[in-house]
């Protein structure tokens, strides 16, 4: 275990916090380093992109603060949507591409009506999480139709898969969407917009009469669910 805080240099603004313990470095629950004892000088600079900073202690170990001093290496851990990070590392979601809104009083083209739309969600995703949430304390569960993807999602997307776990990525399939019959999330994506080529991504409203997304804003739908299907909702 590092216990030789006090060679570490004054603290500024870490960018990393981690935890050493049992003579184990661990970051985001992955260990990337062990030994580290008495070294105040690993990680270092060169191929590692670690530095102590400043550590203190705590009940579950000694808590260690690092700065970057170089780039990361290949094998260390990288974002996930390159696209959606900025320099620092910090995640920057995407914009939500469809936002069109749901109306109680029939002002925009799409009516609060009962049995015209079907949520599509991955209990994976906390943002989809919020929209199951919301129609199930409102009581919509028979006015909003749901399908739940499978929470693995391999470079085809989300998948309208057994979400059970019997079916590996990659193997043939029968689709679980009751509505369209699409076997991807994407397929759905594509019948509304022919030209998009951003990340897809849950929850999606689906329209049954246009057969488009009406949107994809789990924000927005939370709101329409709460105000626009007010006359519809059990609660």
């Amino acid at each position: 275990m590092f216990h030789n805080p006090g060679r570490a240099s004054q603290l500024h603004t870490p960018c990393l916090g981690v935890i050493a313990r049992q003579n184990i470095l661990i970051f985001n629950g992955l260990q990337i380093a062990a030994g580290l004892h008495d070294r105040s000088d690993y990680p270092t600079t060169g191929t590692n992109p670690f530095h102590f900073q400043n550590a203190s202690t705590s009940p579950i170990g000694v808590i260690v603060h690092l700065q970057t001093v170089a780039p990361w290496p290949d094998n260390m851990i990288k974002a996930q949507f390159v696209p959606e990070t900025s320099e620092a590392g910090e995640f920057q979601r995407q914009e939500d591409a469809f936002r069109e809104w749901i109306s109680a009083d029939g002002s925009t083209p799409f009516p609060a009506v009962a049995g015209r739309y079907h949520l599509y969600i991955s209990l994976a995703c906390p943002w989809a999480s919020r929209t199951l949430i919301v129609r199930n304390l409102k009581g919509l569960q028979d006015a909003i139709g749901l399908t739940i993807v499978d929470p693995v999602r391999d470079e085809k997307g989300w998948a309208f898969r057994d979400p059970s776990g019997k079916i590996s990525p990659g193997a043939p399939f029968e689709s679980t969407d009751p509505v369209n019959g699409f076997h991807y999330l994407r397929e759905a994506y594509a019948a509304t917009d022919p030209n998009f080529d951003e990340r897809v991504t849950v929850p999606v409203l689906w329209d049954k009469e246009t057969k488009k997304i009406v949107n994809n804003c789990e924000d927005d739908l939370c709101r329409m669910f709460n105000d626009a299907f007010g006359s519809i909702a059990r609660n």
